[in-house]
């Protein structure tokens, strides 16, 4: 019973939901498909600098350009996607990053952490290169959770932590339709959605000069969106600061 008693008070947490809270960070998920804005609107979250970006997808970013001097420090991690080492890499760099005060931390993108993920896995069953077996998907899928884990418990995060993720289409087993979903390995593309307070559907509207790219925040019968900011429209601009101006309104 007192072991008990200590580990209650150790993780115990109490509070009054009743209460109007300030919540000082919100995590948030924003998945979609190529060029649909995921990484470009990063761009908005300058006015909440110093930002940490983790590139997975190592392309060359024009996100950036044109932002202050030392507002955004950018991680790359490893060779290649199947680099063995990149995954430790990223692990490493998410242990120091506790370490410092960040106004943001973006992670781009978590399909691309994920292979990151399964290339680790493999070079320690000493299969470095081949074809994942059935039971290298559980280690997979724990090193992934524990990453996002880590990630939306950052602390010293002021404003956002976001992570984005590619989509792909999946069947919907009850209704035949197809749904859009995160393109990760098996039950992990449901259960990566528990880590965050908010999830952004993002879309390209329209060609050309005319197009326009925006977030869809509910859900409906072939988008997975959510949110819990009151007064939030069901499509809104990719745009942090009007996030954050809901969010304080």
């Amino acid at each position: 019973m007192q072991m008990g008693s200590i580990a209650a008070k150790q993780h115990l947490h109490r509070s009054d939901p009743t209460e109007e809270t300030e919540i000082a960070c919100q995590n948030i998920l924003v998945h979609g498909g190529v060029g649909a804005g995921k990484t470009w609107s990063a761009r908005t979250l300058e006015p909440y600098a110093p930002i940490l970006f983790f590139n997975f997808d190592r392309r060359r970013l024009t996100t950036f350009q044109g932002l202050p001097k030392g507002s955004v420090t950018e991680l790359q991690f490893g060779n290649s996607l199947d680099d063995p080492n990149a995954f430790s890499a990223a692990d490493a760099a998410l242990s120091d990053a506790a370490k410092e005060e960040w106004g943001c931390v973006v992670v781009d993108t978590l399909t691309t952490l994920a292979t990151a993920a399964m290339s680790s896995v493999l070079a320690i069953a000493g299969r470095e290169g081949q074809t994942p077996q059935q039971n290298d998907y559980l280690p997979q899928m724990n090193r992934i959770e524990h990453f996002l884990f880590g990630v939306t418990a950052l602390p010293l995060v002021k404003h956002f932590r976001i992570v984005t993720a590619h989509d792909e289409l999946s069947k919907d087993e009850i209704t035949g339709g197809f749904v859009q979903s995160i393109a990760v390995t098996g039950k992990l593309s449901t259960r990566v959605f528990r880590f965050f307070d908010e999830v952004y559907f993002a879309v390209r509207e329209g060609e050309g000069e005319k197009a326009t790219w925006k977030w869809v925040t509910r859900q409906n019968r072939s988008t997975i969106a959510r949110t819990q900011i009151l007064g939030l429209p069901e499509k809104i601009d990719q745009d942090y600061t009007l996030l954050k101006e809901k969010h304080n309104g």
